[in-house]
């Protein structure tokens, strides 16, 4: 190690005005070749335009500026980058029409550098007395529930919101949307955390409020159906004249099934006694699925059955 240093140390002392003027010429040499490089670079400006707080945007300025530059690595250095923004005021506080012009002497901050061009350089805007108003939050919904489910409710938190905007957007507003929503084969309550829109650039949302929280519920789609003429049997299919022959029944239960017996048909019985003719007042169903059951009936007060009859 020692003997490594005392090298380095001869090294150094041999020739030191030699070395240290191939050092300086060398140094030189980069900054020449460094400067006389030049590159084409590009810059997205953020563009900040300062308006009247009583007016609002109808036509907004873009969000940036695109700069297009040409220098060397030593005038890039010199742009500082926090302090890449443009900022305008519009040329009186009254609302309406402006036509902005920008060229070199607006970017002050790429001054290091050559600008090539600037795009856009016109900028039209457009501004309006700024009115608010307090609209509802409607969700929205697509698709549908799984076969046999329905929509049993929905509810939004918050159910309205206040947004600004020019007048004239705001006349025709009454309700502003959720993201959509998809429903399709849905069998589950749920609930959800969804954007909103306005649907408008112009109009704003008051309070910086992005969000609506939305809950769905789904049921079984229970519904009433009337059935006529079903027949009565005896248990045991035991043949009988039975009078009357047939009743009307309101059941109630799942859609589906609901069709689906108005499909395959269905039978209700009476109770088989050990005589040839009686009265029964009561009868029932066996074969009705799950979840499905009557809630009304014929008004019968008596059946007669007569077994020694056909």
């Amino acid at each position: 190690m020692n003997n490594f240093f005392e090298q380095l140390t001869n090294f150094f002392k041999t020739n030191y005005k030699e070395k240290f003027l191939a050092l300086i010429i060398t140094i030189v040499v980069w900054i020449f070749v460094v400067s006389i490089n030049k590159k084409i670079k590009t810059f997205d400006i953020p563009l900040y335009v300062a308006i009247n707080k009583k007016s609002v945007f109808v036509t907004s300025p873009p969000k940036f500026i695109r700069v297009k530059t040409k220098g060397n690595a030593f005038n890039f250095a010199m742009i500082d980058k926090n302090n890449l923004r443009l900022k305008l005021s519009l040329p009186n506080k009254k609302v309406g029409q402006f036509k902005l012009f920008l060229d070199n002497s607006n970017f002050s901050f790429l001054s290091s550098v050559k600008i090539l061009s600037i795009s856009p350089n016109e900028i039209k805007i457009k501004t309006a007395i700024k009115e608010e108003k307090i609209v509802s939050i409607e969700p929205y919904l697509d698709g549908q529930p799984k076969e046999g489910f329905k929509i049993e409710s929905v509810e939004i938190v918050p159910k309205k919101i206040k947004v600004v905007g020019p007048r004239d957007f705001l006349d025709n507003l009454d309700s502003i949307n959720t993201e959509k929503i998809n429903l399709t084969g849905k069998d589950k309550s749920f609930s959800k955390k969804l954007a909103i829109f306005t649907g408008n650039s112009a109009i704003k949302i008051k309070n910086n409020i992005k969000t609506a929280n939305v809950t769905i519920k789904i049921d079984k789609d229970v519904r009433k159906m009337f059935f006529k003429k079903i027949a009565l049997v005896v248990e045991g299919n035991i043949d009988a004249v039975i009078k009357p022959a047939y009743i009307n029944v309101i059941l109630k239960g799942p859609i589906e099934k609901l069709e689906h017996l108005r499909e395959i048909g269905f039978t209700v019985f009476v109770k088989n006694k050990h005589k040839k003719r009686y009265y029964v007042n009561k009868f029932y169903f066996k074969d009705l699925p799950e979840d499905v059951y009557p809630v009304k009936f014929t008004n019968i007060k008596s059946i007669l059955v007569n077994k020694s009859t056909k």
